[in-house]
Protein backbone atom coordinates (compact mmCIF):
# COMPACT_ATOMS: atom_id res chain seq x y z
CA UNK A 1 0.00 0.00 0.00
CA UNK A 2 1.37 3.53 -0.60
CA UNK A 3 0.51 6.54 0.82
CA UNK A 4 2.29 10.02 -0.51
CA UNK A 5 3.74 12.13 1.70
CA UNK A 6 4.91 15.79 1.35
CA UNK A 7 8.31 16.71 3.21
CA UNK A 8 7.08 19.99 3.79
CA UNK A 9 10.04 21.15 5.98
CA UNK A 10 12.64 20.20 2.98
CA UNK A 11 10.74 21.60 0.35
CA UNK A 12 11.79 25.24 0.31
CA UNK A 13 8.39 26.69 0.14
CA UNK A 14 7.15 24.83 -2.28
CA UNK A 15 4.40 22.19 -2.65
CA UNK A 16 4.85 19.59 -4.87
CA UNK A 17 5.01 20.12 -8.65
CA UNK A 18 2.35 17.44 -9.53
CA UNK A 19 -0.23 18.58 -7.18
CA UNK A 20 0.05 22.29 -7.77
CA UNK A 21 -3.27 22.04 -10.29
CA UNK A 22 -4.46 18.61 -9.05
CA UNK A 23 -7.91 20.33 -7.29
CA UNK A 24 -10.69 18.36 -7.53
CA UNK A 25 -14.09 18.93 -8.54
CA UNK A 26 -17.67 18.27 -7.29
CA UNK A 27 -17.09 17.73 -3.68
CA UNK A 28 -20.10 19.62 -1.64
CA UNK A 29 -19.64 20.77 2.12
CA UNK A 30 -22.44 22.03 4.59
CA UNK A 31 -21.40 25.54 5.13
CA UNK A 32 -20.92 26.69 8.32
CA UNK A 33 -21.55 30.29 10.49
CA UNK A 34 -18.77 33.22 9.38
CA UNK A 35 -17.80 32.45 6.30
CA UNK A 36 -16.47 35.96 4.18
CA UNK A 37 -17.94 36.87 1.90
CA UNK A 38 -16.63 36.02 -1.45
CA UNK A 39 -16.41 32.58 0.03
CA UNK A 40 -18.48 29.68 -2.39
CA UNK A 41 -20.10 28.84 0.73
CA UNK A 42 -20.53 32.47 2.06
CA UNK A 43 -24.63 33.31 3.15
CA UNK A 44 -25.14 29.27 3.18
CA UNK A 45 -25.12 28.78 6.55
CA UNK A 46 -26.37 25.19 7.31
CA UNK A 47 -26.78 24.14 3.55
CA UNK A 48 -24.35 22.47 1.26
CA UNK A 49 -22.13 24.04 -1.74
CA UNK A 50 -19.38 23.04 -4.08
CA UNK A 51 -16.11 23.40 -2.66
CA UNK A 52 -13.37 24.95 -4.62
CA UNK A 53 -9.74 23.50 -3.62
CA UNK A 54 -7.54 26.99 -3.73
CA UNK A 55 -3.97 27.81 -2.28
CA UNK A 56 -2.38 30.95 -2.16
CA UNK A 57 1.01 29.78 -0.26
CA UNK A 58 3.08 32.40 1.42
CA UNK A 59 0.97 35.07 1.08
CA UNK A 60 -0.82 35.37 4.83
CA UNK A 61 1.63 37.94 6.51
CA UNK A 62 1.60 35.47 9.88
CA UNK A 63 3.26 32.45 7.97
CA UNK A 64 5.27 34.05 5.03
CA UNK A 65 6.94 30.45 5.09
CA UNK A 66 6.31 26.75 5.54
CA UNK A 67 8.43 25.23 8.63
CA UNK A 68 11.88 24.33 8.75
CA UNK A 69 13.40 21.10 8.88
CA UNK A 70 15.07 22.71 12.46
CA UNK A 71 11.45 23.43 14.06
CA UNK A 72 10.35 19.98 13.61
CA UNK A 73 14.11 18.53 14.58
CA UNK A 74 13.49 20.47 17.69
CA UNK A 75 9.95 18.89 18.00
CA UNK A 76 11.31 15.68 17.36
CA UNK A 77 13.87 15.85 20.02
CA UNK A 78 11.25 16.17 23.21
CA UNK A 79 11.56 13.15 24.61
CA UNK A 80 7.83 13.83 26.49
CA UNK A 81 5.13 12.52 24.97
CA UNK A 82 3.03 15.14 25.58
CA UNK A 83 4.95 17.67 24.57
CA UNK A 84 6.13 16.17 21.78
CA UNK A 85 2.56 16.08 20.14
CA UNK A 86 1.37 19.33 21.52
CA UNK A 87 5.27 20.59 19.76
CA UNK A 88 3.64 19.04 16.48
CA UNK A 89 0.64 21.28 16.90
CA UNK A 90 1.83 24.46 19.24
CA UNK A 91 5.47 23.91 19.65
CA UNK A 92 7.13 23.57 23.21
CA UNK A 93 6.89 27.11 25.04
CA UNK A 94 4.13 28.50 22.67
CA UNK A 95 4.55 31.62 24.98
CA UNK A 96 7.70 32.71 25.48
CA UNK A 97 9.14 35.02 27.91
CA UNK A 98 9.14 38.74 26.97
CA UNK A 99 11.42 41.64 28.02
CA UNK A 100 10.03 44.42 29.75
CA UNK A 101 10.16 46.57 26.67
CA UNK A 102 8.48 44.14 24.29
CA UNK A 103 5.45 44.24 26.50
CA UNK A 104 5.29 48.13 26.88
CA UNK A 105 5.64 48.52 22.95
CA UNK A 106 2.78 46.15 22.53
CA UNK A 107 0.71 47.64 25.18
CA UNK A 108 1.38 51.16 23.15
CA UNK A 109 0.37 49.82 19.62
CA UNK A 110 -2.77 48.56 21.33
CA UNK A 111 -3.71 51.54 22.58
CA UNK A 112 -3.65 52.92 19.60
CA UNK A 113 -5.73 50.65 17.75
CA UNK A 114 -8.31 51.55 20.69
CA UNK A 115 -11.23 48.36 20.52
CA UNK A 116 -9.86 46.66 17.22
CA UNK A 117 -7.24 44.76 19.16
CA UNK A 118 -8.81 44.77 22.73
CA UNK A 119 -8.59 40.82 22.36
CA UNK A 120 -4.84 41.37 23.10
CA UNK A 121 -5.00 43.39 26.48
CA UNK A 122 -5.65 39.85 28.64
CA UNK A 123 -1.99 38.52 26.74
CA UNK A 124 -0.55 42.07 27.93
CA UNK A 125 -1.87 41.59 31.28
CA UNK A 126 -0.49 38.14 31.52
CA UNK A 127 3.09 38.92 30.31
CA UNK A 128 3.29 41.66 32.54
CA UNK A 129 2.05 39.12 35.67
CA UNK A 130 4.71 36.78 34.52
CA UNK A 131 1.78 34.23 34.05
CA UNK A 132 3.37 32.92 30.84
CA UNK A 133 1.72 29.21 30.06
CA UNK A 134 -0.14 28.04 27.27
CA UNK A 135 -3.66 28.69 28.70
CA UNK A 136 -3.00 32.14 26.45
CA UNK A 137 -3.09 29.96 22.64
CA UNK A 138 -6.60 29.67 21.92
CA UNK A 139 -7.92 33.27 22.63
CA UNK A 140 -4.17 34.87 21.32
CA UNK A 141 -4.42 32.82 18.26
CA UNK A 142 -8.16 34.02 17.40
CA UNK A 143 -6.97 37.17 18.22
CA UNK A 144 -3.89 37.33 15.85
CA UNK A 145 -6.30 35.52 13.13
CA UNK A 146 -8.85 38.74 13.09
CA UNK A 147 -6.41 40.96 13.48
CA UNK A 148 -4.49 39.77 10.00
CA UNK A 149 -7.77 39.29 8.74
CA UNK A 150 -8.56 42.64 9.04
CA UNK A 151 -5.15 43.38 7.95
CA UNK A 152 -5.49 41.68 4.52
CA UNK A 153 -8.61 43.65 3.76
CA UNK A 154 -7.19 47.38 2.52
CA UNK A 155 -10.51 49.08 2.80
CA UNK A 156 -11.40 48.94 6.68
CA UNK A 157 -8.49 50.73 7.87
CA UNK A 158 -6.89 54.37 7.07
CA UNK A 159 -2.86 53.80 5.89
CA UNK A 160 -1.78 54.90 9.73
CA UNK A 161 -3.96 52.27 11.03
CA UNK A 162 -2.85 49.92 8.63
CA UNK A 163 0.79 50.78 9.72
CA UNK A 164 -0.04 50.11 13.69
CA UNK A 165 -1.84 47.03 12.87
CA UNK A 166 1.36 45.86 10.90
CA UNK A 167 3.23 47.04 13.64
CA UNK A 168 1.17 44.82 16.32
CA UNK A 169 1.01 41.77 14.15
CA UNK A 170 4.71 41.55 13.77
CA UNK A 171 5.28 42.48 17.61
CA UNK A 172 3.00 40.01 18.57
CA UNK A 173 4.09 37.00 16.71
CA UNK A 174 7.53 37.60 18.28
CA UNK A 175 5.66 36.07 21.53
CA UNK A 176 4.59 32.47 19.91
CA UNK A 177 5.96 29.57 18.04
CA UNK A 178 3.13 27.42 16.56
CA UNK A 179 3.90 23.83 15.38
CA UNK A 180 4.67 22.66 11.94
CA UNK A 181 1.61 20.80 11.63
CA UNK A 182 -0.33 24.24 12.18
CA UNK A 183 1.81 26.14 10.58
CA UNK A 184 1.45 24.41 6.75
CA UNK A 185 -2.06 24.53 6.94
CA UNK A 186 -1.42 28.73 7.05
CA UNK A 187 1.07 28.66 4.57
CA UNK A 188 -0.55 26.57 2.20
CA UNK A 189 -3.96 28.69 2.52
CA UNK A 190 -2.49 31.67 2.76
CA UNK A 191 -5.16 34.56 1.02
CA UNK A 192 -7.24 35.07 -2.21
CA UNK A 193 -5.42 37.88 -4.42
CA UNK A 194 -8.30 39.79 -4.90
CA UNK A 195 -10.54 38.50 -2.36
CA UNK A 196 -7.83 39.00 0.63
CA UNK A 197 -10.81 37.63 3.92
CA UNK A 198 -10.84 34.76 1.77
CA UNK A 199 -8.30 31.98 2.79
CA UNK A 200 -7.51 28.81 1.50
CA UNK A 201 -9.31 25.43 1.43
CA UNK A 202 -6.39 24.39 3.90
CA UNK A 203 -7.61 26.36 6.93
CA UNK A 204 -11.51 26.17 7.03
CA UNK A 205 -12.03 22.48 8.83
CA UNK A 206 -15.31 21.43 7.23
CA UNK A 207 -13.70 21.47 3.78
CA UNK A 208 -9.86 20.54 3.97
CA UNK A 209 -10.23 17.20 3.46
CA UNK A 210 -10.89 18.20 -0.55
CA UNK A 211 -7.86 18.92 -0.95
CA UNK A 212 -4.86 16.06 -2.05
CA UNK A 213 -2.25 17.56 0.21
CA UNK A 214 -4.43 17.82 3.00
CA UNK A 215 -3.82 13.77 2.52
CA UNK A 216 -0.25 14.32 2.11
CA UNK A 217 0.42 16.69 4.85
CA UNK A 218 -1.01 14.53 7.38
CA UNK A 219 0.84 11.27 6.19
CA UNK A 220 4.01 13.21 6.68
CA UNK A 221 2.76 14.14 10.30
CA UNK A 222 1.99 10.25 11.08
CA UNK A 223 5.97 9.50 9.15
CA UNK A 224 7.10 12.35 12.28
CA UNK A 225 5.47 10.35 14.86
CA UNK A 226 6.75 7.21 13.46
CA UNK A 227 10.26 8.72 13.54
CA UNK A 228 9.84 9.61 17.06
CA UNK A 229 8.13 6.51 17.93
CA UNK A 230 11.38 4.43 16.81
CA UNK A 231 13.79 6.66 19.56
CA UNK A 232 10.92 6.90 22.13
CA UNK A 233 8.19 4.71 24.31
CA UNK A 234 6.29 7.43 25.33
CA UNK A 235 2.23 7.08 25.03
CA UNK A 236 -0.78 9.16 25.63
CA UNK A 237 -2.76 8.37 29.12
CA UNK A 238 -5.72 7.24 28.07
CA UNK A 239 -8.01 4.58 29.77
CA UNK A 240 -11.83 3.07 29.13
CA UNK A 241 -13.78 4.69 26.05
CA UNK A 242 -10.94 7.52 25.78
CA UNK A 243 -8.89 4.81 24.59
CA UNK A 244 -10.40 3.96 21.44
CA UNK A 245 -11.11 5.25 18.65
CA UNK A 246 -14.37 4.17 15.83
CA UNK A 247 -13.77 7.10 13.08
CA UNK A 248 -17.39 6.66 11.48
CA UNK A 249 -20.71 4.85 12.54
CA UNK A 250 -20.92 1.20 11.21
CA UNK A 251 -17.29 1.74 10.73
CA UNK A 252 -14.06 -0.43 12.71
CA UNK A 253 -13.40 0.27 16.33
CA UNK A 254 -9.31 0.73 16.83
CA UNK A 255 -7.82 0.04 20.15
CA UNK A 256 -5.16 2.21 21.26
CA UNK A 257 -2.28 -0.07 21.78
CA UNK A 258 -3.37 -0.61 17.24
CA UNK A 259 -3.10 2.61 16.72
CA UNK A 260 0.09 3.32 18.77
CA UNK A 261 1.57 0.39 16.57
CA UNK A 262 1.90 1.83 12.96
CA UNK A 263 3.88 -1.61 11.94
CA UNK A 264 1.21 -3.33 12.26
CA UNK A 265 -1.16 -1.46 9.38
CA UNK A 266 -0.36 -2.26 6.16
CA UNK A 267 2.02 0.70 4.94
CA UNK A 268 5.39 1.31 5.45
CA UNK A 269 7.97 4.74 4.62
CA UNK A 270 10.69 4.53 2.35
CA UNK A 271 12.73 6.28 4.61
CA UNK A 272 12.32 7.97 8.55
CA UNK A 273 12.09 11.69 8.79
CA UNK A 274 15.40 13.34 8.91
CA UNK A 275 15.59 16.52 9.79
Amino acid sequence: MFIPYWDFSHANNSIPVWVKNFKPKGIQAIAPAGLPPGHPGHGKEGHTYQVQVTRWPGTNPAVPYSPSAGLVGRVLRETDYTRFTRGLEWAPGLVRPASAAEIDRTGMLISRLGQAAKEFTPLVESLRAGAVNEQLQFPVLRALYHLESTLAVPSILPGADRGTMKQLLGTVTKFFQTGPHTDVHTWVAGHHPLKPAVRGTAVYFHETVADPLFVMLHAEVDRIWATWQMKNSGRPDLRGADATFKPWEGGRTWTLPELLDYQSLSYRYDRMYMS
